[in-house]
């Protein structure tokens, strides 16, 4: 067997990891860089940057999966048109759903294989290398985000097995990204590797919140992907929390632009429990207080299990 294709081959023969340059993380330890005047409001600003990057996640996330909604409603209906339940149309109608997905997934691929090879993985290998001071430089780009968005969408009308866990991710650190350079006063500050990596830790923990609505684990996610992690303090922890937060509060009230619903119902919408074919109606404002109390209460049993299970570790040892 090629080594070259084998997973079980460490270094790589074919020394590909020593073509990427590292990250420059210098530049902010500078004298040049310290004396360089911060913008005003440094610390607030950076809780923006947050922001932006926790909604335009959420944003972007609603629209792939709105879009691909209505894609996959349209070939259903088209389809169900088609056969009209006449047996005599079945092969019509499967013809049809079959040209229909083929072709999506051609779309697919050839935006990949042309416009953005990059985007043709999930990309958390890359993240995890980017985070540990891997420079890949062709990795963030316009181009690729556009590419992703649509090959999501087309893929997922086309019926092709493409999850979240890995793709999400990958999409909130191009936006990350692309946040970082909006025309804005004041960003230019932070274009250097050692702000962006901390910023792509935060997109690429938003793009899972969203996927899964768990900002909590969207936080640990990026947390555990960036070790061994040098900048991650417990205020990137929190940082990232509330973005991922926005995320998942952007993707819910957003989604419900896809579905007619009652005003007085809009916020809290789209928390629904489905269990087989058994779906709770929806909550209303009166489900905070109880959702606060069972956090909390839920909160206190963890930290005394923890330390519970520190005095038995101590025993134990």
């Amino acid at each position: 067997m090629d080594p070259r294709g084998s997973f079980h081959t460490y270094p790589r023969v074919d020394k590909l990891y020593k073509q990427r340059g590292s990250l420059n993380f210098d530049i902010v330890r500078t004298r040049i860089f310290k004396d360089w005047s911060a913008p005003e409001n440094h610390d607030l600003m950076i809780y923006f940057i947050y922001a932006l990057i926790g909604i335009s996640t959420g944003l972007i996330a609603v629209f792939i999966t709105g879009a691909e909604d209505e894609f996959s409603k349209l070939k259903a209906r088209i389809t169900s048109d088609i056969i009209d339940g006449k047996p005599e149309n079945m092969v019509l109608g499967w013809l049809f759903f079959t040209l229909f997905s083929t072709g999506m997934g051609f779309i697919s691929s050839v935006l990949v294989a042309y416009k953005a090879p990059q985007a043709a993985g999930s990309g958390t290998p890359e993240l995890i290398g980017y985070l540990n001071g891997i420079n890949f430089s062709d990795f963030f780009g316009t181009s690729c985000l556009v590419v992703k968005i649509i090959t999501l969408i087309t893929a997922g009308v086309a019926g092709l097995c493409v999850g979240k866990a890995g793709t999400y991710p990958y999409l909130g650190a191009m936006i990350a990204m692309g946040v970082l350079y909006l025309p804005i006063k004041g960003f230019e500050y932070f274009h250097n590797d050692a702000h962006k990596r901390e910023f792509i830790s935060c997109g690429m923990s938003c793009g899972i919140a969203a996927a899964f609505g768990a900002p909590i684990g969207g936080t640990l996610f990026g947390f555990e992907i960036s070790r061994p992690n040098t900048f991650w303090e417990v205020s990137t922890t929190w940082r990232t929390m509330l973005a991922c937060c926005l995320a998942v509060i952007s993707y819910s009230l957003m989604k419900d632009c896809f579905h007619p619903l009652k005003i007085e119902n809009w916020v809290l919408s789209t928390a629904t429990l489905q269990f087989n074919d058994v779906t709770y109606p929806d909550p209303t404002v009166l489900t905070i207080p109880t959702a606060l109390i069972v956090g909390s209460i839920c909160g206190v049993l963890g930290a005394a299990f923890v330390y519970l299970n520190t005095l038995v570790q101590m025993f134990r040892r």
